[in-house]
């Protein structure tokens, strides 16, 4: 199960990036993860997204990939977890669209 939570940590980068995993020399896994910890991720985002998507949001999106990317397996989440940070993700994002509503 570890290895699926792996697995979809590499598919949030897909999406969060718009790239393949074989889209980049030293793999997509270490450019994501080395823009997050450089504090360079927003320089990395998908263009097409990048300014519809609130910072908040997008920080939760790519905290829960980097959680699922965890070298060992025990450290990374449960499935659940996942599913409710990225549901706390969209929240985040509807807040700020009923914000700017009104």
């Amino acid at each position: 199960m570890e290895s699926d939570v792996h697995s979809f940590g590499v598919v949030l980068f897909e999406v969060l990036m718009a790239r393949r995993p074989g889209d980049m020399v030293g793999g997509l896994v270490g450019y994501a993860l080395a823009c997050h910890r450089n504090g360079a991720l927003q320089d990395a985002i998908d263009p097409a997204i990048k300014d519809q998507v609130a910072p908040e949001c997008l920080e939760k999106f790519a905290g829960t990939a980097v959680e699922c990317l965890a070298s060992n397996g025990i450290e990374r989440p449960a499935i659940g977890d996942v599913l409710w940070n990225l549901e706390l993700a969209v929240q985040l994002q509807l807040q700020l669209l009923n914000s700017k509503r009104t």
